[in-house]
């Protein structure tokens, strides 16, 4: 497989023919049984999702419920848990710049929600996907892998994730 800057890779198949798995391999959750990963021309050894977010991928699981979101956790705490890098001041967390952050993100995906401070689990199935877009787009990823990003959310949701990914990939 491969692919270049501002494409889209769709990867069809029955279900239990192994596109999950697939990409969840890639993304280091389980071992693959074979193959090499290259990002940006360069091979990586990816043992753990860590090691392949370090070089600028993201995935958007297929249940966001299980592998996507902490549905006890706020949208606040959700769209910051993979940037916690990029939230530190003087090598401290700073709720400030997290606060800031998923206020933007809030406002660029159309989340909607009372507050930042709502349970994800209270949202939508579309919200609750935009927020797991939005964590990751905090993280400001080159590749973004995004394994049926569209499954169990109503039409109006599955319109806005597609517009979502149009203008991503226009960027």
């Amino acid at each position: 497989i491969s692919v270049r800057k501002g494409e889209i890779l769709g990867i069809g198949g029955l279900v239990g023919a192994g596109r999950s798995e697939l990409v969840e391999g890639i993304f280091g959750m389980h071992r693959l049984s074979g193959g090499e990963i290259h990002v940006k021309g360069k091979k990586i050894s990816v043992h753990t999702p860590r090691d392949i977010i370090k070089e600028g991928v993201a995935l958007v699981t297929e249940d966001r419920k299980v592998t996507g979101l902490n549905l006890r956790g706020t949208v606040n705490d959700n769209i910051a848990m993979v940037a916690i890098n990029k939230l530190l001041e003087n090598r401290l967390y700073s709720r400030r710049k997290a606060l800031q952050a998923s206020k933007e993100y809030i406002e660029k995906l159309k989340i909607k929600t009372p507050s930042g401070d709502e349970i994800v689990g209270n949202l939508s199935g579309g919200n609750q996907q935009k927020v797991v877009i939005g964590k990751w787009l905090l993280n400001d990823p080159d590749i973004i892998i995004l394994d049926e990003p569209t499954r169990g959310i109503d039409v109006g949701a599955k319109r806005d994730i597609y517009l979502l990914i149009g203008s991503l990939v226009q960027q």
